[in-house]
């Protein structure tokens, strides 16, 4: 039932340290089996997620766990308009240069 799907999915899903043995395994134990490595697309997450119960949140989490995939070259960004690079280009200016300058602005005046 959805109950041990929950559970399934808390255990594969327990934070481990690169290169630990299992949960609940002693460290030498070498029939401990592997951990399975899971991604989480987190934007896939309902908007609720946070006022969702406990057992509702495992169930979300479970149903965006996905393998990952090794990449054998680099992801190539994403393609943007002439129109949206200008946007982000104006944007960083005044919420970065615009700051900026009107702190060492008028430092800059007073060394004159």
């Amino acid at each position: 039932g959805p109950d041990r799907a929950v559970r399934a999915s808390a255990s594969s899903t327990t934070a481990m340290s690169c290169g630990s043995a299992a949960a609940g395994s002693a460290p030498g134990d070498s029939a401990a089996a592997a951990p399975e490595l899971v991604a989480l697309e987190l934007f896939r997450l309902p908007i609720d997620f946070f006022s969702l119960e406990p057992a509702a949140q495992w169930e979300a989490m479970a149903s965006v766990a996905v393998k990952p995939e090794k990449l054998t070259k680099p992801k190539k960004p994403c393609k943007m308009t002439l129109g949206e690079e200008a946007l982000a280009v104006a944007w960083f200016s005044v919420a970065f240069g615009l700051p900026l300058f009107l702190l060492v602005g008028p430092l800059g005046l007073l060394a004159v």
